[in-house]
């Protein structure tokens, strides 16, 4: 009774327990005038943000117009602060996508995002992966579907490069004592208030010192440019002061290359790796490989991944002309005399194929006694030809000096054969066939091995012969003495052998040998 007593002093309820209704009006007002004056200050505040565009409509109360309709507008999804790109920069690959979608139920996808690299169109589809659509003149046409592991989620951009944003989901099993695997995060800390449960079961993380400095992200890569570039020679603008040591690995290549489960998308040229091999304060230099093709402008940041070049296989040239010239002079032994065994040709390498014509071999030689011998042999060629080997046909005509009865000439079908790359670890093989005297025979084989001995150095083994009339061997060094492989390359070479002009024939039984030691001395252009 003495608290109800209270109760009734303070007016808040009437006398007899009814409640009064003019205080309680009193209270309410009091209320009332708090919460106006609250909204008078965030009303303002609110408007300013919205006009400025710091709040989106979706903020606004249910109810109020966000519009001059008055009806509720949806907000744009917020772009990826860490992306530098926003999830639907460029509407109409966005609304190209989101149509095709529409168009193919068949095709699952929880549309997140697409982007545009080339002739694809990648989609992010949420946990139904990576969609990969090409687009041909327009029209788009599924090609695959990838699944990384994890909910695509869309597309960011650092470093140059563009990259596949993807989230994993993680499950954990609670143990009977209702604690998770010790390995399973940070300890759990109890809410205030409440006992801890006991720890006999598995033992307590101790936890990190308060004054322990949080984690660091990871420098960013500094990327440059390729502003040289002199044959094998490649200088950026990277160097001592962006953190570059001697021997570091810098990757060169043209634009974005978009980044899909770890792996690099081939839709743009290969991606050239080289060695600093000079370092200045704000320069470097690279020694790139046998024809790797780098180009001024390319962008170049440091890497971990091993070097492109390669002395067994290293990358074909292609929309190239080849010039070479090569000859071997001789001494005769016994009479005195002497000769010269040569051989030229001129072809071109397309993306897929290798056509010209050969002069190969052409010689002139003789002595005092015997007079002189030209044995030829020329003709027109075409072959298929790939990196890793190259197979084709050619059809001309060569002299015939092993007959039973006159020397003459005849009609020549030759075979060419390539195992391994032009400019490494191969072996060729070229033989021939002549119709002569209404009769077809087997005409010359030459054979060739090419092993790398340096960079830019190789060790060639060839020899060969046949009736044409000639026959030789030797051991020759190839060197590249300017350019990468590419145009404007020049290959110099010489060799140290032996070599014969052989003229044998029964109408008079007489054969005649113009040969001894010999030296090559040859080159090949490229242009």
């Amino acid at each position: 009774m003495t608290e109800k007593r209270g109760i009734l002093e303070s007016g808040l309820v009437g006398r007899g327990g009814s409640e009064s209704a003019t205080p309680r009006v009193y209270g309410c007002s009091a209320i009332a005038g708090l919460a106006a004056m609250i909204g008078a200050l965030i009303s303002p505040c609110r408007a300013l943000a919205q006009a400025a565009g710091e709040v989106p409509a979706a903020l606004a109360p249910v109810g109020a117009p966000t519009g001059g309709s008055g009806a509720l507008q949806q907000a744009a999804p917020p772009a990826h602060p860490e992306s530098g790109i926003a999830p639907y920069a460029g509407a109409s690959v966005q609304e190209r996508a989101a149509e095709f979608l529409r168009g193919h139920p068949d095709l699952p996808c929880d549309f997140r995002e697409s982007y545009a690299l080339g002739e694809r169109v990648w989609v992010a589809c949420g946990g139904s992966g990576l969609l990969v659509l090409s687009d041909t003149q327009g029209t788009l046409n599924a090609i695959e579907r990838r699944d990384l592991g994890g909910s695509v989620q869309g597309f960011f951009s650092s470093g140059g490069r563009v990259w596949v944003r993807t989230t994993q989901e993680h499950a954990l099993v609670i143990g009977e004592s209702g604690r998770l695997p010790e390995d399973s995060g940070p300890p759990s800390r109890p809410l205030p208030g409440l006992t801890p449960p006991p720890t006999n079961d598995l033992p307590v993380r101790p936890e990190s010192p308060p004054d322990s400095p949080p984690p660091q992200p990871p420098p960013e890569v500094p990327t440059g440019t390729v502003v040289a570039v002199e044959g094998r020679e490649v200088t950026i603008n990277l160097g001592a002061v962006h953190g570059l040591q001697l021997r570091d690995k810098i990757s060169m290549q043209l634009g974005d290359v978009l980044v899909v489960g770890g792996e690099e998308d081939t839709l743009r040229p290969r991606v050239v790796v080289a060695a600093v091999v000079e370092l200045w304060k704000d320069r470097a230099r690279l020694r790139t490989g046998v024809n790797e093709v780098v180009k001024v402008g390319m962008f170049a940041r440091p890497t971990f991944d091993e070097s492109t070049k390669s002395r067994v296989a290293p990358p074909r040239v292609a929309e190239v002309w080849e010039l070479r010239l090569f000859g071997r002079p001789m001494f005769n032994l016994g009479e005195v005399g002497g000769g010269l065994l040569a051989e030229a040709s001129i072809g071109r390498r397309s993306s897929m194929w290798h056509y010209g014509a050969a002069l190969n071999p052409v010689g002139v030689g003789g002595d005092a006694k015997n007079g002189a011998t030209l044995p030829w042999a020329g003709y027109v060629f075409g072959a298929f030809d790939s990196k890793a080997f190259s197979a084709g046909l050619g059809v001309g005509a060569q002299t015939v000096n092993f007959a039973q009865v006159e020397t003459g000439s005849g009609l020549g079908v030759v075979q060419l054969l390539r195992l391994g790359s032009v400019d490494g670890l191969h072996l060729g093989v070229r033989s021939s066939v002549v119709i002569f005297h209404s009769e077809t025979e087997f005409a010359t084989l030459d054979i060739q091995g090419q092993l790398a001995v340096g960079e830019a150095a190789w060790l060639l083994l060839r020899g060969g012969g046949g009736s044409v009339g000639y026959g030789y061997g030797e051991v020759a060094l190839r060197s590249l003495m300017r350019g990468n492989g590419g145009p404007g390359s020049f290959f110099f070479e010489v060799s140290v052998g032996g070599s014969a002009l052989i003229r044998d024939t029964c109408e008079f039984c007489t054969t005649q040998v113009v040969g001894g030691p010999m030296v090559g001395l040859g080159g090949e252009w490229r242009f």
